[in-house]
C-alpha cells in the first residue's frame, strides 16, 4: 500500500470512530489541525527596509503609511506569493518596560491588518510568517548601551578586563561584549569591527523579559488567522538561527583582553554554573548550557502559542567548546567519544555534519528533542535554513537536514511529529554585492544576471524532491536534478527580490538562462512561477 493509501486509510478511520475521535482530547498532540505556511513567503525585514527607503531618498524618517501603502500591497500583489515572513526587532516593539501595548505592536499589526484587507477582497488568501528577534536586538532599557551597566542587565566584562564597572553588590552580570560577530559586527566591505553586547542565554532577567513580551505577543497576534508559523527564539544573537558569537563567526577579531569568543564562552559558564547546579562540571567546555536554553525556549513556545506552526532555523553557528585553546583541534563525534555525541536516533544526523564538531552535535541535539511527538505543544513544526545558497557550498546542517527531517518524519500524518521542511535564500539573488555572494550563487561571474543566481539557488533547493526533474544543472553542473522523495513546504525569499520580479515580468526582452545544459528564456517571475507550483506538488499539509 502507498504512503497516500496508508493516509486517506487512516483519515477514515479517525472520522468513522468516535472512540478514536473522543480519545483525541486526551493525546499530547493537536486536534485541531493548526495553521501551516505553503508555497513562496517574501521575506521583510523592517530594519531593512526602512534604511534602504532612507538611503534611495536621502530622508532621515520613513513615510508612516511606507509599509501598509507600498510594502505590503506591492508584494501581497504578486500572483505567486503566499504571504509575507515579517522579520523584527525586539527593541522596535517593546521599548519600555514590561509587557508592550498594543501601540507598540503596531508594526506587527499594520502587517496583519493589510493581509486580512486584501484577503477580504481576493479569491486567494494570503498568510503571515512572524520572527521577532531579541539578544543583540534586545530592547536598551534592558540591555542598556555597549559595556556599560545603564540597563536592567550588567556587563559581564570585568570578569576579562578589569577596567570594566563590577555588577552592584548581589547582582549577577548577564551580558558580554563580542566584537567583529558576523550578524550586524562586521562590515565586509571595510573590515571594520563594532562591539555588540549579547545577553547570557541562561540568564533568568533576561529570559523573564523575554517571556512577558512572547505572552503579550501571543495574546495579541496568536490567534490572528492570517498568521501560520512562528519562529522559536531566545538563546540567540541577531537573528532567530543557531548562531552564537564564535571563534567561526568573528573574522579573527580579537575580543577582551586577547581572548577568542570560545575563551570567553568557557570563562562565562565556569563563572556562572558552579557547585551550586547539581552535575555543574557538564556544562565546562561544553555546550551543554545552549543545548537547555534551547530546550527551555522551545517548551515556552509551545505552550504559548496553539495551533500554528513553530520553526527552528540551524545556523552552523554556535561556538565549539571543547576546544579552548588556539591551537586545540575541535572533538570529531563522527570519529571518536565527545562530551555531546551527533544523534543517530531516531534520525542519524551523522551524515549532516561535515566535519563532526560540538556546534554541530549541540544543534542535532536539539533537533532530536524538537522532533519529538509530545514538544511543541498543540502545534505544528518545521525547520529551516535560513543561509541556502547556489553555489553547493552549504556546509553543515544546511539543505540536506532539512530535507532529512521533512522525509525522515513523512509517514506520520500527526503534525506533532511530521517535521515540515523550508529555506530562506542567504542574499538578494537581484543584487551581487561582493565576491563571495557570486561565489555562493555558483558559477556566476560579476555579470550574472539575477535570473540565473534565482535559478542556481532554486536547482539547490529542489533537488532531491520529486521535482528537481524541472530544476536541473544551472552553471553548476553537480546541483540540481536529482530526483528523490523528500517533501518541503516553503521557501522564503527576500522581498526586495520579490518586487523585482515583479517590475520586470512584462519586459519585452526576457533573459536567456542556462538549464541542464541548455539556454532558456526565463524571466524571474517566470521561475517563481515555477517554483510556487513545484511547491505545491511536494507540501506535506
Amino acid at each position: 500500500m502507498n504512503r497516500n493509501s496508508i493516509t486517506h486509510a487512516l483519515a477514515t478511520l479517525l472520522a468513522l470512530s468516535p472512540a478514536l475521535t473522543a480519545a483525541c482530547s486526551t493525546l499530547p498532540v493537536p486536534c485541531v489541525a493548526p495553521h501551516t505556511p505553503h508555497g513562496i513567503y517574501a521575506t521583510v525585514g523592517i530594519r531593512m527596509y526602512e534604511d534602504a527607503y532612507k538611503k534611495a531618498n536621502k530622508v532621515t524618517s520613513v513615510p508612516p503609511t511606507y509599509f501598509t501603502g507600498t510594502v505590503y500591497p506591492d508584494l501581497l500583489a504578486n500572483p505567486d506569493l503566499s504571504g509575507i515572513t515579517l522579520y523584527v526587532y525586539w527593541s522596535r516593539v517593546n521599548p519600555n518596560p514590561g509587557a508592550p501595548s498594543p501601540s507598540e505592536l503596531a508594526v506587527i499589526n499594520d502587517l496583519f491588518n493589510t493581509v486580512e484587507a486584501y484577503n477580504s477582497t481576493n479569491k486567494t488568501q494570503k498568510t503571515v510568517q512572524l520572527v521577532v528577534t531579541p539578544g543583540i536586538n534586545s530592547p536598551t532599557w534592558l540591555l542598556g548601551h555597549v559595556g556599560e551597566n545603564d540597563g536592567v542587565l550588567k556587563t559581564c566584562n570585568y570578569l576579562f578586563d578589569k577596567t570594566y564597572p563590577l555588577p552592584p553588590v548581589g547582582t549577577e552580570c548577564g551580558k558580554v561584549t563580542f566584537s567583529g560577530f558576523d550578524e550586524g559586527g562586521y562590515d565586509s566591505k571595510t573590515g571594520v569591527a563594532t562591539q555588540q553586547d549579547l545577553p547570557m542565554p541562561w540568564d533568568s532577567t533576561y529570559k523573564n523579559a523575554w517571556h512577558t513580551f512572547l505572552t503579550a505577543l501571543a495574546a495579541e497576534c496568536g490567534s490572528r488567522p492570517e498568521l501560520v508559523s512562528i519562529a522559536v527564539a531566545g538563546p540567540t544573537a541577531s537573528s532567530e538561527e543557531m548562531i552564537l558569537p564564535a571563534n567561526q563567526n568573528t573574522h579573527d577579531v580579537v575580543q577582551l583582553n586577547g581572548l577568542t569568543p570560545n575563551q570567553m564562552w568557557n570563562k562565562l559558564l565556569k563563572h556562572h554554573y558552579t557547585s551550586a547546579y547539581k552535575a555543574y562540571m557538564k556544562y565546562q567546555n561544553s555546550d551543554v548550557a545552549i543545548i537547555d536554553e534551547w530546550v527551555n525556549a522551545i517548551d515556552f513556545y509551545g505552550k504559548t502559542f496553539s495551533e500554528i506552526t513553530l520553526t527552528v532555523s540551524t545556523g552552523d553557528g554556535l561556538p565549539n567548546l571543547d576546544a579552548p585553546l588556539l591551537t586545540d583541534v575541535s572533538c570529531n563525534p563522527n570519529k571518536q567519544s565527545c562530551s555531546i555525541p551527533i544523534p543517530t536516533s531516531p534520525i542519524d544526523f551523522s551524515g549532516v555534519c561535515h566535519p563532526g564538531n560540538m556546534d554541530c552535535a549541540a544543534e542535532t541535539t536539539i533537533l532530536n528533542y524538537f522532533i519529538q511527538s509530545t514538544v511543541g505543544g498543540p502545534n505544528a513544526k518545521a525547520t529551516q535554513m535560513d543561509g541556502m545558497k547556489g553555489g553547493a557550498k552549504q556546509g553543515n546542517l544546511a539543505v540536506p537536514c532539512v530535507k532529512l527531517i521533512s522525509e525522515s518524519t513523512d509517514l506520520y500524518t500527526s503534525p506533532s511529529q511530521r517535521i515540515l521542511g523550508a529555506s530562506q535564500f542567504a542574499h538578494r539573488f537581484s543584487e551581487i554585492m561582493n565576491q563571495s555572494q557570486i561565489d555562493d550563487e555558483g558559477g556566476c561571474t560579476s555579470t550574472c544576471l539575477p535570473e540565473q543566481a534565482l535559478y542556481n539557488v532554486l536547482a539547490e533547493f529542489f533537488d532531491g524532491t520529486n521535482q528537481s526533474l524541472s530544476f536541473p544543472s544551472g552553471t553548476v553542473m553537480k546541483v540540481g536534478g536529482h530526483s528523490g522523495s523528500a517533501p518541503l513546504n516553503y521557501l522564503q525569499i527576500w522581498g526586495l527580490d520579490i518586487q523585482y520580479a515583479s517590475e520586470h515580468a512584462s519586459d519585452p526582452t526576457v533573459p536567456m538562462i542556462m538549464m541542464g545544459g541548455s539556454l532558456n528564456p526565463m524571466s524571474a517571475q517566470d521561475l517563481l512561477h515555477m517554483a510556487s507550483r513545484a511547491l505545491t506538488m511536494i507540501a506535506e499539509y
